[in-house]
């Protein structure tokens, strides 16, 4: 049955407007009375047993996933005989219809991002046993958040497009697709794996980069079966300004085969990081008729030749990938074309790589153009250090260094500097061991600064483990930071990384510390065994600190809010610090959000000293002192539907401390 706006369900959701409407239901814009915020409604009016099972069955999997891509679902029942869903709600269009509307292409440099963040997300899904296959991403499954930052929807249900339906006898695989975006196996209803879903997403970047829906899948097998030449144009062709790489690996990702596809998201992902940040902000591109991919993301090796560089983009299609990469070997003992990875780096031509062999490089790099330096043998063999100066220092737009050991060292004058300097350009540093007994393992710095660190070990600096200070960006992925004086990261004066799933611990101070106005988003880490705080956010500090483990700190808070830090916590896990799962004061004021703070061996949350903040729907519970202590002229909001069991007492007000309560139990 239709729904018009005031409709109330549940005795909690209002009814605003309907969204978007379909053969299989709709979604409506409501508020949620409890919370005071607005949702996303989404109804299902079908009869089909499979088909209301699979909606079922859809509610509970997107309820137990936490992603920064994947919709946050908050509740489903029945009413009426119909089911809903309720999800967030993201206002504005769909990139489907801001396709429609506007009049030109999305910029590169934004849609390879989203690109970067899609693939995270799937890596995500196809991880879970067993592997979610999303099945229909599509532009109108696709939306921006207030950040600009794409959120992968499900709102096919709504949808009036042409769709295919497929189920099996239980109604586990009901699935919509779109035929310009769903690959052969999937339109004939074969077996799919998570290739499936890098072909529609591979699709999906090609309509966005070209402003053209690639030609469907069906189509393109008839016209190679008959012998004649494959309608989906190269998506260099159709705008000039996408990198030549980019089209290959967006060519190689819908291949008809599911073999001929990247093995898998973060393979994908590896090879669009390879590639895209020698690109952006350069005249000059890649020609990536010498860019050979194997199906892991990684390119080929062997011969040794000299690269040439392009002004642009070829205009006769997609390059087939045929050549590799130019190569030199460095070897310090002798049988290499160098001795010296600096003497390699002088001679080399943009793109080239060069491998390095086991031995103690005694160095002080600067890499001035954009090419690869790779450890040829175990990485514990291979070692870069320098006493005059750092180990390495960034001064080009892209470079990818792997499988390196790099020691700052003070020397015989003592002289202070990072291990690894990167103040420009996209710097892909892979599974690297770094250490400092100077300063900083690591300094991203300066708007231009937006590297990716990834599966690296950074520890037991005589400073803090990454500094991210002036505007500088960046990703730190899957990277174990451990053991260093200071901060195992520190951000500060605008700084503004992404943090992923690291694990950030034993460090003599803070494992995070942002202040002075930095930023970033910090998501999926065990921060953990830390002398000091687990994070800690000082001076307009306002990270956003997103489903972390945040625990056993050894003489500190699990999170640590003071002189007038900001920042949100949400879906944390925080238990069995020192002092308290969370202390806030003089004027500290956090927004805590779904957060689980329990088993501290003091207090749960301790706010003093004029703290103030906001505490909504956490669970706080099992503490072996007081759930929530509130006193010297603090003034917290103790929001909707805080969950507070304790251990002595659940809630402690003393010396004028006073908080506003809307609905705790």
């Amino acid at each position: 049955m239709p729904l018009s706006p005031n409709d109330i369900l549940q005795n909690r959701y209002i009814i605003v407007e309907l969204i978007g409407r379909g053969g299989m239901g709709a979604v409506y814009k409501a508020i949620d009375q409890r919370l005071g915020n607005t949702v996303a409604l989404k109804q299902t009016t079908v009869r089909s047993p499979h088909l209301r099972e699979a909606f079922e069955n859809e509610a509970c999997l997107l309820a137990s996933l936490q992603h920064p891509v994947l919709p946050v679902v908050s509740d489903h029942f029945t009413e009426d005989d119909e089911k809903f869903l309720v999800m967030q709600y993201i206002p504005g269009d769909d990139l489907g219809t801001m396709l429609m509307n506007e009049t030109e292409r999305f910029p590169v440099p934004d849609v390879l991002r989203w690109a970067d963040q899609l693939l995270d997300a799937l890596d995500y899904l196809h991880s879970q046993k067993p592997p979610i296959i999303h099945r229909d991403i599509k532009p109108r499954n696709l939306k921006l958040n207030p950040r600009s930052d794409v959120i992968l929807l499900d709102f096919g249900l709504a949808k009036g497009s042409q769709m295919i339906y497929t189920a099996d006898g239980a109604g586990r695989n009901v699935r919509i697709l779109t035929p310009e975006y769903a690959p052969l196996e999937q339109i004939q209803g074969t077996d799919s794996d998570p290739r499936s879903d890098l072909y529609s997403l591979a699709a999906t970047l090609y309509h966005l980069l070209t402003g053209k829906a690639p030609s469907d899948a069906l189509t393109r097998a008839a016209s190679v079966l008959s012998e004649q030449t494959d309608p989906l144009r190269p998506s260099n062709e159709l705008n000039p300004q996408i990198p030549p790489a980019i089209a290959v690996i967006l060519h190689q990702a819908m291949s008809h085969s599911l073999e001929q596809r990247f093995a898998s998201a973060r393979a994908m992902r590896t090879a669009l990081k390879m590639v895209y940040g020698s690109n952006m902000g350069s005249g000059l591109v890649r020609d990536s008729s010498r860019l050979l991919l194997d199906s892991s993301g990684q390119t080929t090796l062997p011969i040794v030749e000299r690269k040439r560089l392009v002004a642009e983009a070829p205009s006769s299609g997609v390059p087939e990938p045929r050549l590799p990469l130019p190569v030199v070997v460095v070897a310090k003992e002798g049988g290499g074309n160098y001795q010296t990875i600096g003497e390699a780096i002088a001679r080399a031509g943009p793109g080239t790589r060069i491998l390095v062999r086991p031995g103690v490089y005694r160095e002080s790099l600067v890499i001035d153009r954009s090419i690869e330096i790779i450890g040829d043998g175990p990485r514990e063999d291979i070692f870069i250090e320098s006493t005059a100066s750092v180990c390495l220092v960034m001064q080009t737009e892209y470079a990818l260094v792997r499988g390196l050991t790099l020691r700052g060292r003070a020397g015989l004058e003592h002289k202070a500097h990072v291990t690894v300097d990167i103040p420009m350009g996209r710097l892909v540093l892979e599974e690297c061991d770094l250490s400092s007994d100077t300063l900083a393992c690591i300094a991203i710095h300066g708007s231009n600064a937006n590297p990716v660190i990834w599966r690296c070990q950074i520890h037991d600096s005589k400073g803090g483990g990454v500094l991210v200070y002036d505007h500088g960006q960046g990703m730190i992925e899957d990277c174990d930071i451990f053991g260093n004086a200071g901060a195992g990261v520190e951000i500060r004066q605008i700084g503004n990384p992404i943090i992923r799933r690291c694990k950030i611990h034993h460090g003599e101070r803070d494992g995070v510390y942002v202040t002075e106005k930095g930023a970033g988003l910090i998501e999926g880490c065990d921060i953990f065994g830390n002398v000091r705080a687990g994070v800690s956010i000082h001076r307009q500090g306002n990270p956003f600190v997103r489903l972390c483990r945040i625990h056993d700190q050894v003489n500190g808070y699990g999170v640590y809010v003071y002189d007038k830090g900001e920042g949100t916590l949400e879906g944390c896990n925080i238990f069995g610090n020192s002092k308290a799962g969370v202390g806030i004061t003089q004027g500290g004021d956090p927004f805590i959000r779904r957060c689980r703070i329990h088993h501290e061996k003091n207090r749960g949350v301790f706010i003093f000293e004029h703290g103030e903040g906001t505490i909504e729907k956490c669970s706080i519970m099992g503490n072996f002192d007081t759930g929530i202590s509130i006193g010297q002229g603090s003034n917290p909001t103790i929001a909707t539907a805080a969950s507070i069991r304790m251990v002595r007492r659940p809630f402690a007000c003393f010396r004028g401390g006073e908080g506003g309560s809307k609905r705790a139990t």
